[in-house]
């Protein structure tokens, strides 16, 4: 009985996903996702989730042997946005499947990751129940990643056959992942907190200039910047630059891809 009441829910939220993409006019004859991130927007979604994207990427390694090299592997964030993607058939590479596509059914129409995030639960999907013909072609999967009752991200496999094997294998996969950050988060719930000042100046250290050199920037002396340089050591709980660098990047205090574009050291 459960069962079928789990199909009927399902079917429902079908019919209710078909309804809304075509009221948002999706053409299912689309030749690309009628919503998508700009660069700017995509780097800020991909660095706040770099951490499941790590554990994704450490779990594919293992995962990938047991696939067809046809099955493509999806992870979204929790609003259904495209983090990272392993294609390994040059020939299913499309644009459907760049980072930054949102896999929402006012985008992409119905698909199993969409009905996964409305439903809160697993869902597996017929090709005949896509609702764009390019999906069509294939069986898909999609897993919430779970902390806590929190959805973190979905996890989605796209392929010709999935066998009930695939879809336990899957779903380990995403506990696995939620197990991976949830102890990442563990060990770095108590925030490092840096005054204005004191992120400029590590900013300037990632970067690698020299206390002389981001004096001279900022039109300090060099005793300012070794002053805020000690409170960021000891906020840090480093005792090197090199220690500090690391730790920066590491726990996403300073995204290396956002402060590219704010210095340049060649001249």
């Amino acid at each position: 009985m459960n069962s079928i009441n789990k199909e009927d829910k399902i079917l429902s939220v079908i019919k209710m996903q078909h309804k809304q993409s075509e009221m948002n006019f999706i053409d299912q004859n689309c030749n690309k996702p009628s919503l998508k991130l700009n660069n700017n927007e995509l780097l800020k979604i991909r660095s706040s989730n770099k951490n499941i994207i790590l554990h994704f990427r450490d779990l594919a390694k293992d995962l990938l042997p047991l696939l067809s090299i046809e099955d493509i592997i999806l992870i979204t964030d929790s609003q259904l946005v495209l983090i990272d993607s392993i294609i390994r058939d040059d020939n299913k590479k499309s644009v459907f499947f760049e980072t930054g596509v949102i896999f929402s059914p006012n985008s992409l129409g119905t698909n199993a990751l969409s009905l996964a995030r409305e439903l809160k639960e697993t869902v597996y999907l017929e090709p005949e129940d896509h609702y764009i013909f390019y999906f069509k072609n294939w069986s898909s999967l999609a897993v919430p990643l779970m902390v806590n009752d929190n959805i973190l991200a979905f996890l989605g496999v796209l392929g010709g056959n999935i066998s009930k094997e695939m879809l336990v294998l899957i779903k380990i996969c995403a506990e696995l992942i939620s197990s991976k950050f949830k102890l990442c988060k563990h060990n770095t719930d108590i925030p490092i907190k840096l005054t204005k000042k004191q992120k400029i100046i590590l900013e300037y250290l990632v970067k690698g200039f020299k206390e002389q050199a981001i004096a001279q920037e900022l039109d300090v002396s060099i005793h300012n910047i070794k002053y805020h340089k000690r409170n960021i050591f000891r906020k840090m709980k480093v005792n090197s630059t090199q220690k500090l660098v690391y730790k920066a990047l590491k726990s996403g205090i300073i995204n290396i891809e956002e402060i590219d574009n704010k210095f340049d050291i060649s001249s």
